[in-house]
């Protein structure tokens, strides 16, 4: 099984990261040229996330880099040699906004799955007052019936 190099220099990168300014209409190549550290660092991300993903789907570590033909490899392994420092302290800094995005996103999802939580059981206790007030209705028309064909003998 043999693995295409699905994205080369002149490569678009998919969907999700058109929505991005930064890769908004340009091939990996122009993104390298700008030389915007935050991109190169989403690139880097995006290639190691999809390498990743098809080494899980049970492709070889080999099939699954050659989705990313030679030159992008060679590219960002050499922007970070070259950048190495610069992208240090700029990895760090970036890391440490992303890692309290990623907690305000995990405390808004808490708070969403704690509200729904709430929204259930009362739900539930809503339901159960519900099906009580049916049974007592039930119990007092039987008792009503059973009273007025007693009465009638």
């Amino acid at each position: 099984m043999s693995s295409k190099n699905i994205f080369k220099l002149n490569s678009l990168l998919p969907g999700k990261y058109q929505e991005n300014p930064l890769f908004k209409d340009k091939t990996i190549e122009q993104i390298l040229e700008e030389n915007h550290p935050t991109a190169i660092i989403e690139l880097i991300r995006f290639r190691d996330s999809l390498i990743a993903n098809k080494v899980k789907c049970g492709r070889t570590t080999d099939q699954a880099a050659n989705s990313f033909h030679k030159d992008v490899h060679m590219c960002l392994d050499l922007y970070v040699y070259t950048n190495y420092d610069a992208l240090k302290k700029y990895f760090v800094r970036f890391s440490k906004d992303r890692l309290k995005l990623e907690l305000h996103e995990y405390n808004a999802k808490k708070k969403q799955e704690e509200r729904e939580k709430k929204m259930a059981l009362e739900i539930e206790r809503r339901l159960a007052q519900e099906k009580e007030l049916q049974e007592q209705l039930r119990i007092q028309e039987r008792q009503k019936f059973y009273g007025d064909v007693l009465g009638s003998w």
